[in-house]
This record gives C-alpha cells, structure tokens and sequence, in this order.
C-alpha cells in the first residue's frame, strides 16, 4: 500500500510541476496528452509487476519457514 502511495504521489507531482510558473525558469513544458496515457499505462504495469512479485516472494518464503 505504501509503494503504491508513494508511485501515485510521485506521478501528481510530476503531473503538477509543469503547471507551476517557476517551471520556465527550470525549461519545463507541459507534455502532451498522450504522455499522460503513457505514464497511466507504465505506473499501472509497474505496479501490477511489484504486486505479483511481492506475492511469489511471500508465497516462497512461507514455504520454506514451514
């Protein structure tokens, strides 16, 4: 729950930081659309990868502590 806490509060802040207006002076621009499709789709596969493998890891580790 944490990591994906933590994966969602690093996509709104790289989502927000553009809209600031320091972000001219740091020569941020705000990405097109479909990078937004793009970052749904990686941060999703991203997390459903960790999920799986976090439930092999237990799975393993609780066979063998038996």
């Amino acid at each position: 729950m944490f990591l994906a806490a933590m994966a969602l509060g690093v996509i709104a802040v790289a989502i927000a930081l553009p809209l600031f207006p320091v972000s001219r002076w740091l020569g941020f621009v705000v990405p097109p659309s479909l990078f937004f499709v793009f970052l749904i789709g990686a941060t999703s596969a991203y997390l459903a990868i960790v999920e799986i493998n976090k439930r092999i890891v237990c799975r393993i580790t609780v066979d063998r502590s038996s």
